[in-house]
């Protein structure tokens, strides 16, 4: 009822959505990912099992499409000398990193590793 409330529909319309009794419209499952903060990757998901298109647009971060997005990352991390800044995925893996940060590396790491999967892993290196 909490979530229907949330979402402004019925809870009798959310009681035959959980049910099966009726399908949500697309409107309607845009409000309940919503009030439940489901992240977009996985929103377009329950978009297409619901059988609508996807709600939101997929780019890999090395495409065309994020050119500009990557050089305002570009500018905002080589301003941050002297001081250590990267730029990382949902995967923690590194993706960018100024040449302050892989001296920061090495010191932290007294050389341990050279291997590629820890250094540019941001959970790994600390391992």
């Amino acid at each position: 009822m909490d979530l229907a409330l949330a979402a402004g529909i019925s809870a009798r319309h959310m009681s035959f959505i959980e049910t099966g009794r009726s399908r949500p419209g697309r409107e309607t499952l845009g409000r309940l990912a919503g009030v439940l903060e489901i992240p977009g990757r996985e929103e377009n998901a329950l978009f297409e099992a619901a059988g609508y298109a996807r709600r939101h647009r997929h780019a890999e971060f090395d495409g065309p499409e994020l050119g500009h997005v990557r050089s305002v990352l570009r500018f905002i991390r080589d301003r941050h000398v002297p001081n250590s800044a990267l730029v990382f995925d949902r995967h923690w893996e590194i993706v960018m990193a100024n040449s302050v940060h892989d001296l920061l590396v090495e010191f932290l790491t007294d050389g341990r590793t050279s291997d590629p999967r820890i250094r540019g892993n941001l959970l790994r290196l600390n391992t």
